[in-house]
């Protein structure tokens, strides 16, 4: 019986943290992304519907070439360079201290930036939200501007080189079958 109460209390407790990290993601919307207009623009929406007020918002990007903060808001580009990390990731953060611009609860504030459209792709990532108490929330999944990867920045260049080596392949093979055999004995002898 007393192991019974032990599951039972444990999914008890299961199930109201589980509430609570939903209630927590709840807390917060973004929506947004890329402008189909506009494909160098990206726009977010930021949406607080929990008690705590937001402060910061930000994500990784690949390159931004300008930022537009609502009032009372300040951009900046936080480089993350880490020891033995090929090349560099970028963080982009919009905060605020003012209290008359903070993200109060029901409130929503738009942030956009503008990117190079031709060498970023638009990507999924994560924003990590800051809340004025100093905890945070990462919301998934939000579209963002990432480069390309080394293969679809290469991809042309590799399969130029892969169709000339395929050619490169096919001359040898038809040289050798042209070639030639050589007669073994197949002579006639001179008397």
């Amino acid at each position: 019986m007393g192991l019974r109460v032990r599951r039972g209390r444990w999914l008890v407790g299961a199930l109201v943290w589980a509430g609570a990290v939903n209630t927590v993601a709840a807390q917060v919307t973004v929506e947004g992304g890329s402008e189909p207009q506009k494909p160098s623009t990206y726009s977010w929406t930021v949406t607080n519907r929990g008690n705590q007020p937001v402060v910061s918002f930000e994500f990784p990007h690949f390159r931004v070439l300008g930022a537009n903060p609502p009032e009372g808001w300040i951009f900046e580009e936080i480089r993350l360079d880490a020891p033995g990390h090929k090349g560099s990731q970028r963080m982009d953060r919009f905060s605020t201290t003012e209290p008359r611009a903070l993200i109060r609860k029901g409130q929503s504030r738009t942030f956009s930036i503008l990117t190079n459209a031709r060498k970023a792709v638009v990507s999924q990532g994560p924003a990590i939200i800051t809340f004025e108490d100093g905890t945070t929330l990462t919301v998934t999944d939000i579209e963002i501007p990432w480069g390309e990867s080394w293969l679809r920045k290469r991809a042309l260049l590799l399969m130029m080189g892969a169709i000339f080596a395929l050619f490169i392949v096919v001359q040898i093979v038809r040289g050798i079958r042209k070639r030639p055999s050589a007669q073994v004995g197949g002579g006639v002898a001179d008397a």
